[in-house]
């Protein structure tokens, strides 16, 4: 076997080992529209269609919407450490969007 083989191998390996585990912030020319109305709280992970908002456990509505930091839709059970959020409920005060807010994004 060629001797710079395992000297690669090690290279890739530190590299890959040494890069950020979270994904990097958004710019901050990068806004979402997150409307004015939608209130600021500190979510727990979702649990059997439930969330807790500071405290307060909340019915998910039917089709809720979870976006992460980059804006992408993610699932409930994907959600998997407390965040700094904003949210909105519909007509029947169940939460129907979750915005989970990016590090130096405003709450």
């Amino acid at each position: 076997m060629n001797p710079l083989i395992p000297s690669i191998i090690s290279t890739v390996i530190e590299t890959l080992m040494s890069m950020p585990v979270e994904p990097p912030p958004l710019p901050p020319a990068v806004s979402r529209p997150i409307p004015l109305e939608a209130r600021s709280a500190v979510m727990v992970p979702p649990q059997d269609g439930f969330v807790a908002l500071d405290g307060e456990v909340l019915r998910l509505a039917p089709g809720a919407q979870i976006r992460d930091a980059q804006n992408r839709i993610v699932q409930p059970l994907g959600v998997r450490a407390d965040a700094a959020v904003r949210y909105l409920q519909d007509e029947n005060g169940d939460v129907a969007r979750i915005w989970i807010l990016a590090p130096g994004e405003p709450r």
